[in-house]
């Protein structure tokens, strides 16, 4: 037996990408940081992601400005701030990253700062922006990236990694097991 869904709870069922913390530099170089569910791999030559960001959202508007943004990879140790950096806007709250307890420290490509606490970060330079209903695709030539060592051997150890993956609310799902076929 199965059950009808409209479009809108149809989408729920491929909405398990990871979660991402963004930084980005506004006009005037301040760092602001916002949380996002819908991230893709998009090219492996040239090596590209791409996200879909709200129009409305001041995150977008730091993007096309700066042309640069990291993606921070969190894991379920920072849960409380990836959901407390979503859950407002920098022209409401200045100073959220301080205020959700996260620090920075240098890019290795770009002006825009990483989060210290995330275990992993894509640096991405603005390659192309696609207008498509409520949001708008970013496109991001990834530059470099980095990861802590213990999540790395040969592969992401996603099942150490322990990424989060949102599914509605106050709700995420935790990575940590692998099956075999």
């Amino acid at each position: 037996m199965s059950m009808f869904l409209d479009p809108k709870q149809s989408r729920e069922l491929i909405q398990t990408s990871p979660v991402i913390v963004l930084t980005t530099l506004n006009k005037e170089e301040k760092p602001n940081v916002a949380t996002f569910a819908w991230v893709v791999s998009l090219s492996s030559e040239p090596t590209m992601l791409a996200m879909m960001v709200g129009k409305e959202r001041y995150t977008f508007e730091n993007i096309k400005t700066s042309q640069e943004f990291v993606v921070n990879i969190p894991s379920v140790d920072v849960l409380k701030k990836v959901y407390f950096v979503g859950s407002g806007s920098f022209r409401e709250m200045p100073d959220k990253i301080k205020k959700a307890g996260f620090s920075t420290r240098p890019a290795q490509f770009l002006k825009t700062p990483k989060l210290k606490e995330c275990i992993g970060w894509i640096e991405c330079k603005l390659k192309e922006t696609i207008q498509e209903g409520d949001h708008n695709i970013i496109v991001g030539k990834i530059l470099g990236g980095e990861v802590k060592e213990e999540f790395w051997q040969e592969r992401f150890l996603v099942e150490k990694a322990k990424i989060l993956h949102h599914i509605g609310g106050r709700k995420f799902l935790v990575e940590g097991r692998i099956k075999l076929v």
